[in-house]
């Protein structure tokens, strides 16, 4: 049996907009994430608190916490008569955490960095968009578990590849 007895988290976010100019609006953010927890139970194992079964050293960290996230990015609106054209981007850093709630070696996402960029014509009421979400094609987990009660069986799960979209919307 598995119990996060006491856990403590605290840290900040902060986000900017600007627009230096009419057509170009910038953007960026980052957070800042202390997670950990004060009390860990795991009854399948002695001593109670210990939160790394397979490493040397015992850390306890919160899973999918990760403990620095960035985002910057900006777009660039272009007038066409009765429409407009936007072109924008961004890019997003996620920094290393834990995938298992008790910190298993292989059960890891090592932090990553990636990019998206889009095309976007708005006319009266609708939109047309076509997008490039990871462009840089990277590969990132997104989940873990583990079975140990199985062979100590342990599985990731991964973030979408490289994906183009076009998206026809309607504004009510």
């Amino acid at each position: 049996m598995l119990n996060a007895g006491k856990l403590r988290i605290q840290g900040f976010e902060f986000d900017i907009n600007v627009r230096p100019a009419t057509p170009v609006t910038l953007f960026a953010s980052v957070g800042y994430l202390d997670a950990d927890y004060k009390e860990f139970n795991d009854g399948r194992r002695a001593p109670a608190f210990s939160c790394n079964p397979t490493g040397q050293a015992i850390t306890c960290r919160p899973a999918f916490a990760p403990p620095l996230t960035l985002r910057v990015g900006g777009e660039y609106r272009i007038p066409l008569g009765e429409a407009s054209l936007s072109l924008g981007g961004d890019a997003r850093f996620v920094d290393k955490h834990f995938l298992s709630v008790d910190n298993r070696a292989g059960l890891t996402e090592d932090g990553y960095w990636m990019g998206n960029l889009y095309a976007q014509v708005d006319f009266d009421k609708f939109y047309l968009r076509g997008a490039v979400r990871n462009v840089g094609n990277t590969l990132y987990k997104t989940d873990g578990q583990e079975f140990s009660s199985v062979g100590n069986i342990q599985t990731v799960y991964y973030g979408d590849p490289r994906t183009w979209n076009v998206t026809l919307g309607v504004r009510f």
